[in-house]
Order: structure tokens, then sequence, then C-alpha cells
């Protein structure tokens, strides 16, 4: 019975190696694809504002929206060097939050601001841009599309 155990703990001892190293391996894979999502969103605007610490991104060729909380001081600055001129919001502004549905209308996917700034351009329907600081949440939103 010995001569049996040996061969069969080395091989149960290999498979479970194998089996770690696989789950290790998609795990790291898991990773990099939800740290690409976020890069490949955060490229789409020249990185995440210098202050900002990002709560949600998501983006692909055609759109993207992020969320991050930053100083109005530093959004000011970020919308400056982009040449975006911020208003006040005078009424409400409905904005994107999770840029996985972009025509629903669910209402939890969006996001009611009362107090902040907004810049918004549209170019013949073909593309959208909207940028929204929530003075109450002390966050930033950019929601991106290309039709």
């Amino acid at each position: 019975m010995s001569v049996l155990y040996k061969p069969v703990r080395i091989l149960l001892w290999t498979w479970g190696s194998l089996a770690t190293a696989v789950v290790v391996v998609f795990g790291y894979k898991a990773w990099l694809v939800t740290q690409s999502i976020f890069l490949r969103g955060a490229e789409a605007f020249d990185q995440v504002p210098s202050g900002a610490r990002a709560i949600f991104a998501e983006g692909n060729g055609l759109r993207l929206a992020c969320e991050f909380k930053i100083s109005e001081q530093a959004f000011r600055e970020w919308a400056s060097t982009k040449g975006w001129t911020l208003q006040e919001i005078s009424k409400p502004v409905r904005v994107l939050r999770y840029g996985g549905v972009w025509d629903a209308g669910d209402d939890r996917w969006w996001l009611e601001v009362t107090n902040g700034l907004v810049y918004f351009q549209t170019s013949r329907g073909s593309r959208f841009i909207q940028v929204v600081f929530d003075r109450d949440r002390q966050q930033g939103h950019y929601n991106y599309s290309r039709r």
C-alpha cells in the first residue's frame, strides 16, 4: 500500500499545485482587465485630473463615463486646461453614472446635480460631452459619447 501511496500523493500534490496556479493566473488576468478598463477610460481624456481620486471609470472607443473626487479649485483648473468654460448650474442637471447603460430611462443610472458647475458641448448629434462638478458631493463627472 505504501508503494501506491507515494505516486497518488505526488499526483494529488501536482494537480493541487496546477489548480492553484490556474486560479492565480485567472485572478491576475481578471485584475488586469479591470485595470485596463480604467486606463483606457482615463486615456480618453488625458488621465484623471491631478489630485483626483477615481470612484468609477468605464470606457471604450465610443463612450466613457468617469466619476472622481476632487476639489472645486482643482476641477476648475483641469477644465481650463481643456478650454472648457464652466457655468453655474441654474437648473437641475442629470448626470450619467456608471457607463454601462446610456439610453436607459432607469433612474438608478442617473444622478441629479443641483449645486455646482457644468459644461456641455454637442456637435451635430454625433458627439456628446458632459462635464459636471457636484459641490454637494465634491465630485467631478465626465461623460463622453461618440455615435
